[in-house]
């Protein structure tokens, strides 16, 4: 049973993992739709138009018919229609005014059309429907991308501006076909005056992030003009007054002062805005509830087990393990990629890059760098109390420098603590879970060589008492008649000498 909770720990945890993976974006399809119907309305018209005729016949008297199968069909249609009619001159009359041609020309026509349908019917020999010769799929599809071609062309020439959008749409949306599956479709790479930061439209892969890590312009990034730096940093972080202050706190909600300058004195730093939201990891799942006694032995067990999976999690990076999918966290050790939505330009996803400034004695202290969408300190810290452990995230935004809305703050901080409780939690469970797994195994086998011990005592303690036994009916003479059968080995097949 042991066995199977760490399994199905370890499969909730890979199954957390896979959420990572990026999809297509399904608006794309639904705009290279949208394109692909609007251009085919617009050359509806012009494609009806389009009617072949067959060459103009030598003779007058023969005239030009349809090239068209299905055209030559609804003729003789027409043709029976007209016989079938109650005047058919009259109809004929009728028929050819409404076409602007004279009921002789009408009258030929329709003769014509069926003498060819009657003889091309007789002449048949297998070669298709009505006559006809065996279909050439790809000259119809040769043919068909001709017209479509001269279609477009016409078109194009009629309607230049027109035509010059829908081709401005249709590369549009081939270039977001392709380039939104490998970035996430890149809006800005830097602070300008349309943008905040780097952002991207939809959510960026994690081979766009690795990449972006790995370049040399990132390599270039530098701590922001505003923000604070690494010695900076590990000063304020170091502040006993600021650790005493978020201690006290109040759990699981967010915590958002807008410092003045005079209470910043009190930081020995100056700053504008301090968010925190900190949560409590409960010891309830850990203990048990019969058995008080134990419970107040193992709590600090506990306690401890726990403080080091949540170290174990800040220290391996695992920020947003079970994070939702609005939040992502990317990069090695010193250094980092954030990703948050709605924090971009547009309201779409910003990645703000971010270095280690501090790390130890359970706190680690990230500091912005140029090209995000804020400045400051993102503080992770672990505390033990009495009745647990308590992850707290924080947000401290220098003078002068940029911060993201309260929103945007409260779902980034409430977001990362969530996921390091969860995953904390996770840690824990599995380690408790080999902890008694091994401690299983070895009472088990301390069982077993008990077991074992018991046995081979028992088994020596009867050999002893048969030896005494035989031994003293040994010793009475030569009356018993079994007297000779005693060995002190118990072996009656050997000789003494061999004892």
């Amino acid at each position: 049973i042991q066995c199977n909770v760490t399994n199905a720990l370890d499969f909730n945890h890979k199954k957390e993992n896979m959420k990572s993976k990026r999809n297509r974006p399904r608006s794309i399809i639904g705009v290279t739709s949208f394109l692909l119907l609007l251009l085919f309305l617009v050359c509806e018209r012009t494609l009806s138009l389009e009617v072949k005729w067959t060459p103009s016949a030598s003779s007058e008297n023969e005239p030009p018919l349809p090239l068209s199968m299905n055209q030559r069909q609804q003729l003789l249609q027409l043709e029976q229609t007209i016989n079938s009619s109650d005047d058919p001159n009259a109809t004929v009359e009728k028929i050819a005014a409404a076409n602007d041609m004279s009921p002789q020309d009408l009258v030929n026509m329709l003769s014509k059309n069926r003498h060819d349908l009657e003889s091309g019917a007789a002449a048949a020999d297998g070669g298709g429907a009505a006559g006809r010769p065996p279909r050439n799929v790809l000259g119809e599809l040769w043919s068909l991308v001709l017209t479509i071609v001269g279609v477009l062309g016409k078109y194009a020439r009629a309607n230049p501006r027109q035509c010059g959008m829908i081709a401005s749409l249709l590369f549009l949306a081939f270039y977001v076909m392709v380039t939104a599956p490998r970035t996430g479709l890149v809006l800005s790479k830097q602070a300008s005056l349309l943008s905040h930061g780097h952002s991207t439209m939809w959510k960026p892969p994690a081979e766009y992030l690795d990449g972006y890590l790995s370049s040399d312009y990132f390599e270039r990034r530098r701590w922001g003009e505003y923000s604070f730096d690494a010695e900076d940093g590990a000063q304020l972080v170091l502040t006993k007054k600021l650790q005493d202050d978020i201690v006290g706190m109040d759990e699981d909600e967010m915590t958002w002062e807008k410092v003045g300058r005079k209470a910043s004195k009190k930081y020995g730093k100056k700053m504008s805005v301090f968010a925190t939201y900190r949560k409590h990891i409960s010891l309830e799942p850990f203990l048990d509830d019969e058995d008080d006694e134990e419970n107040e032995n193992d709590q600090s067990e506990v306690t401890k087990l726990l403080y080091n999976a949540a170290s174990t999690i800040l220290s391996s990076r695992r920020l947003t393990e079970f994070a939702s999918p609005a939040l992502q966290w990317r990069g090695p050790s010193e250094t980092g990629l954030l990703v948050v939505k709605r924090m971009g330009d547009w309201k779409r996803y910003g990645i703000q890059p971010l270095q280690v400034v501090h790390e130890g004695d359970g706190v680690l202290l990230f500091g912005s760098l140029t090209g995000g969408h804020f400045d400051g300190l993102l503080r992770f810290s672990i505390d033990k109390d009495e009745e647990g452990v308590v992850v707290s995230t924080s947000l401290i935004v220098p003078t002068k420098g940029r911060k993201p809305n309260k929103k945007i703050t409260e779902t980034m901080l409430t977001s990362l603590t969530n996921s390091i409780t969860a995953s904390a939690t996770t840690e824990a469970k599995q380690n408790l879970a080999r902890r008694l797994q091994t401690h299983g195994f070895k009472k088990k086998f301390e069982n077993f060589t008990t077991k074992k011990r018991h046995i081979l005592a028992e088994k020596e303690r009867l050999n002893e008492e048969m030896a005494k036994t035989r031994q003293r009916r040994w010793m009475r003479g030569y009356s018993n008649a079994s007297a000779g059968g005693y060995r002190p080995s118990k072996d009656r097949m050997r000789s003494p000498n061999n004892c």
